[in-house]
C-alpha cells in the first residue's frame, strides 16, 4: 500500500545512513522511493534497532538492490508502541510484515573464516576471490571427498606474514578456543594455517 501524506510527512533517512536514526522510542515506516510502505516497526531506541546489521529485515531490504529505501520515523512514547504499531500495521498491511524472515545463509565455515580474518588484520592481505574450480570427479584420489565438498567453493587468495602469525599465536590468542568443548573446526584452520605456512 502506498504511505499518505501522514507518514510522507514525517522526519526521514535513506536506509545507507541510517546511523542517523534518532536515539528515542518511536514507530518507523521502511518506504521505497515510489512510496510504498514495505514495512512498518516499533523501536524503543530507534538507532540501536538499526544499528549495524542487527534488524531482521534488513537482509531483504538490502537484496532489492534496484530500489531505494527510506525509514520515515516519528517519536512515541514507549507505553504507546505496541497498540500503535499493530494498528498502523493493520491499516497499511505492508508486505514484509506478514512475510516470513528471510535471512542469507551462511555456512559455519564462512563464519570461521570471518572470525579469522577478523582476528588478523595486521598479518593477512587478501589478494582475491577465484570462481570455484572444475574437478575431474572420475578421478578417484585419496582425498576426492573433500575436493567433491569443495569443488562448488569459491578460492580466497590469502597472503599471511608468516613471523608475525607465529609470534601472534605463540601468544596464544589464535589457538585459544571460545568453544566449551572441543573444537574441530578451530583445529581445522590451524592445521591449514600449518600446512600453507
Amino acid at each position: 500500500m502506498n504511505a499518505d501524506e501522514s507518514i510522507l510527512n514525517l522526519e526521514k533517512v535513506d536506509l545507507k545512513n541510517k546511523h542517523l536514526l534518532p536515539e528515542y522510542s518511536g514507530i518507523y515506516y521502511v518506504l521505497d522511493e515510489s512510496n510504498i510502505v514495505w514495512y512498518i516497526g516499533k523501536a524503543k531506541n530507534l538507532k540501536k534497532r538499526w544499528n549495524g546489521k542487527a534488524h531482521h529485515r534488513l537482509y531483504q531490504l538490502s537484496s532489492q538492490s534496484r530500489k531505494k529505501f527510506y525509514i520515515h520515523y516519528k517519536k512515541l512514547s514507549e507505553i504507546n508502541l505496541d497498540e500503535e504499531e499493530k494498528k498502523l500495521i493493520a491499516q497499511y498491511r505492508p508486505h514484509l510484515n506478514s512475510s516470513p524472515v528471510k535471512k542469507r545463509k551462511v555456512l559455519p565455515a564462512e563464519n570461521l573464516l570471518r572470525e579469522t580474518i577478523l582476528k588478523l588484520p595486521d598479518f593477512l592481505v587478501v589478494l582475491g576471490i577465484e570462481p570455484p574450480r572444475q574437478i575431474n570427479k572420475n578421478a578417484i584420489t585419496p582425498d576426492w571427498w573433500l575436493k567433491k565438498k569443495l569443488a562448488g567453493l569459491q578460492i580466497i587468495h590469502l597472503v599471511l606474514d608468516w613471523e608475525k602469525l607465529i609470534e601472534f599465536a605463540e601468544q596464544d590468542i589464535l589457538t585459544s578456543c571460545t568453544c566449551k568443548s572441543g573444537c574441530q573446526n578451530h583445529d581445522y584452520v590451524q592445521g591449514e594455517l600449518a600446512v600453507q605456512g
